[in-house]
């Protein structure tokens, strides 16, 4: 851009319109030479013919020029705190200080006599809203200078956006810090240096600016050359441990974002280690007692550490990471003593996303260097010195980083968070073997590991439901159990979504065989037995065993609740007409209303029915709470292959199960169907399967598949919805629904 362009743009910045001219001259009155600097310099680059304010009012009004776009999404700012708190985030600088030493630079060169910006002004400003013409010539520099330099953010931050604020400053700063994340390097034969620092914090803000909701108010700050801070922000202060949910996640979701990223990066070594620490509840603990659990040398040196209040907070709003067993105590500087937990596992392929590095590393992509890497790996290293002189020395760099992400794995077999997200990335891609050969090498020393065991239970799960003979797929449903029966003998730890995957095993294989006898009359043999009803029923107890199991487990059992539902009234379901085993054609409804009243038992046993209120007031009573808990799962939920599964999982619970549901809530339903349908869209594009419960079982699927299984749903229910009426009248839109021969529409069924 031409200098002339950029100074049109900061002189816009700087007077937006007339209003701010006739201020600033207001303002000026005592310092003339302020004004006559600036008109000076709009003469001398023929933004103005004469040299006089009027010039400069009319070509205000008359340019009002199209800024260019910011083209990446941020959240902004709620006061103007925040922004000089963040301002490499906002505006892309480091910090404060050299934003100011920035901005008297550019006043400078450009000789307006504007350069009173002290390092305390901006501190002024921050803790005294009100604004002083003083004050308003500071404003008006920062709007002058993000014109020059950040023509693409003038819409957001010219001198009104400023000045609001600063208006909205003393409201913002009701805000309470109700959870912190700090990120610690430290040696362990090499100085963690300043360039470590600064990649680490670029990775924190790169990831706050893609995936952390909007509502949570991020701040990043260092405190050391070897530390920083990730703040989190809501607006009341809340002693309920169930109110950080929403936070804590969200710091898990960064710290282990995080850590990855770390160890794939130049950085990641045995040398220096990242320590992360997170805290939440009463910021003033915050100091004290993450600087002792990031310092704190524990076995196995745990990458990411909790304290005592945050971990309470992660068993009550079921947030999906597996902690230690026992905490190691520790005296604090202050006297104190404080438990440190940590972070042993995480159920990365349920809840946790993808990490960038590892989703579009094209090695993880490749068949043939995949396998040749895993299986073969003195092939690839003769293929790679083989290599054409005319390959160029960035496709070289290139291909031998991605490389390294394998090579990852087996120098540093110890490090199990890398190894689990570069499984899952292949899980999602289809790539069992490959996925298993990964979790092989983490279990070659540690296995008792109970992620890896039950990603390794899936995986032969998924090989048993796409086994083109029921012999094959009886042997990899074998294999998923006996890995089951390894963890149950020697795994400590089990939580629900450990008894889900496995109730979801029993399932899929009672679901393989239904599928064969509905297709063969009733009938099927192989070599070994013959298969009939009574092996259907029998698989399908002792899934809802597991079931039940996860419920005991779990404060809410909201997942185990959901699959116990099913999985039950499927069973009695089927019981109920022997022509669903012999008829393919035949479409699987609920004429008898076993959903219904299955889902009353369920409902009952959970409390979310109660027998002392109204009919009206049960219903509501009922749908505020499975509100409440879609709610608590969907802030537990971040995974993209999982999403559009959740979303038609919401959906099926609603309409299925719930005893009445108003017109309103309907629309709700297919609101979620369609939100289903874009997301798996969005995955199609980017060659990721969907874990789908569409078919009844659980199984990986392709997301085009997956999307022809949602649009099959939308439709039958669409036209149910339309052949009832019950959407026409507006009036009805809250009156309850109980007609139970439109409920005989069973969405969990359509693609059985």
């Amino acid at each position: 851009m031409m200098d002339s362009q950029k100074i049109i743009y900061a002189i816009q910045s700087m007077l937006p319109d007339s209003d701010a001219l006739k201020e600033f001259q207001q303002d000026c009155l005592k310092n003339e030479e302020i004004i006559d600097s600036l008109l000076s310099l709009a003469k001398k680059n023929e933004i103005i013919k004469t040299k006089n304010l009027d010039a400069l009012d009319e070509f205000i009004k008359t340019n009002r020029l199209d800024f260019i776009k910011d083209t990446e999404t941020k959240q902004l700012p709620d006061s103007f705190a925040d922004l000089i708190d963040q301002t490499e985030y906002f505006l892309g600088v480091k910090n404060a200080s050299l934003l100011i030493n920035e901005i008297d630079a550019l006043v400078d060169q450009f000789n307006i006599q504007l350069k009173i910006i002290h390092r305390s002004k901006f501190s002024v400003i921050k803790k005294s809203p009100e604004t002083t013409p003083g004050k308003r010539n500071t404003l008006r520099a920062l709007a002058f200078w993000i014109g020059y330099n950040r023509s693409h953010l003038v819409e957001a931050y010219n001198y009104n956006k400023l000045l609001l604020l600063c208006q909205n400053q003393k409201e913002s700063r009701k805000e309470i810090e109700v959870c912190r994340v700090l990120l610690s390097l430290f040696s362990r034969g090499d100085e963690p240096s300043v360039k470590m620092m600064d990649d680490l914090k670029s990775q924190v803000y790169s990831f706050i600016n893609k995936k952390i909701d909007a509502q949570a108010m991020k701040v990043v700050k260092s405190d050391a050359v070897s530390s920083c801070n990730v703040h989190f922000y809501k607006l009341k202060a809340s002693i309920s441990p169930a109110s950080y949910s929403q936070y804590i996640n969200n710091a898990i979701q960064l710290a282990y974002q995080i850590a990855i990223q770390w160890f794939l990066s130049p950085h990641g070594s045995k040398q220096v280690f990242l320590s992360i620490g997170i805290a939440a509840g009463e910021e003033k603990y915050f100091n004290p007692h993450l600087k002792a659990i990031v310092e704190k040398k524990l076995p196995d040196d745990p990458v990411i550490r909790l304290t005592e209040y945050t971990r309470q907070c992660i068993l009550m709003n079921e947030i999906r990471v597996i902690t230690s067993d026992q905490p190691v105590t520790v005296e604090i500087s202050n006297g104190e003593i404080i438990n440190i937990w940590w972070i042993s596992g995480l159920w990365n392929t349920i809840y946790w996303d993808f990490v960038p590095d590892l989703l579009d590393n094209s090695l993880l992509q490749s068949h043939k260097k995949l396998i040749n890497l895993l299986w073969s790996p003195e092939i690839e290293e003769t293929e790679t010195e083989t290599e054409t002189e005319s390959e160029t020395e960035s496709e070289s760099e290139s291909d031998k980083k991605e490389q390294n992400t394998i090579q990852l794995i087996f120098k540093h077999p110890h490090n199990t968070l890398l190894g689990l997200e570069i499984a899952k990335t292949l899980y999602y891609r289809q790539k069992f073997f490959e996925a298993n050969e990964i979790i092989r090498i983490i279990l070659s020393r540690d296995p008792k590991n109970l992620i890896a065991r039950s990603l390794r239970m899936d995986i032969y799960c998924n090989q048993g439901i796409i086994s083109n003979t029921y012999s094959k797929s009886y042997m990899y449903f074998r294999r998923a159990e006996e890995e089951s029966s390894y963890i149950d003998e020697y795994c400590s730890i089990k939580d629900e979504d450990y008894y889900c995957e496995c109730g979801l095993v029993k399932l899929a294989h009672a679901l393989t065989i239904f599928r064969l006898l509905r297709h063969n009359n009733g009938v099927y043999e192989n070599l070994d037995e013959k298969l009939s009803k009574i092996n259907v029923f029998t698989l399908l107890k002792e899934s809802e065993f597991y079931f039940e199991k996860g419920l005991t487990c779990s404060p809410s059992g909201t997942r185990s609740i959901y699959l116990l539902l099913c999985t039950r009234s499927f069973r009695r379901l089927i019981s109920k007409n022997g022509i669903y085993f012999e008829n393919p054609d035949v479409m699987l409804t609920d004429p008898y209303d076993i959903f219904k009243e299955t889902g009353k038992e369920l409902f009952h046993l959970a409390g979310w029915i109660r027998d002392d209120l109204s009919p009206d007031q049960k219903f509501s009573f009922f749908h505020q709470m499975a509100d409440k808990a879609i709610q608590l799962h969907r802030h537990s939920n971040f995974l993209r292959s999982f999403i559009p599964n959740t979303l038609f999982c919401y959906a099926v619970f609603i309409w299925d199960f719930c005893p009445a549901i108003t017109p309103e809530i309907a629309i709700k339903i297919i609101k979620w169907l369609y939100e289903s349908r874009k997301a798996s869209e969005e995955l199609w594009a980017q060659d990721l399967s969907i874990f789908s419960i569409t078919r009844f079982n659980g199984e990986i699927m392709k997301a085009d598949i997956f999307t022809q299984h949602i649009n099959k749903i939308i439709n039958q229910i669409e036209t149910m919805l339309d052949e009832s009426e019950i959407l026409k009248s507006k009036k009805n839109y809250q009156k309850w629904i109980t007609n139970s021969q439109l409920f005989e529409l069973k969405l969990c069924l359509v693609n059985i």
